[in-house]
């Protein structure tokens, strides 16, 4: 499993493009949502930011079909 976050692997870590907040979370909920979300693979999964109510991206995720999606700046 690969992801932005070395000190926990467990998790992968989100930004939210608008406000830079950063948040992880766990590697199990990401999954869940990417597998329910059947066939759009032109987006990662994302997350309402809590700060500014953009949308999180993350910064580095391998999905279960072996896409890699890498937020850019």
């Amino acid at each position: 499993m690969n992801n932005s976050n070395e000190k926990n692997p467990n998790y992968i870590t989100f930004i939210c493009p608008i406000c830079k907040y950063k948040e992880d979370i766990p590697f199990y909920v990401v999954d869940m949502m990417d597998k329910a979300d059947k066939g759009n693979d032109d987006y990662p999964p994302r997350f309402k930011c809590q700060h500014c109510r953009g949308k999180m991206e993350p910064i580095y995720y391998k999905n279960y079909k072996g896409k890699v999606y890498q937020y850019k700046n």
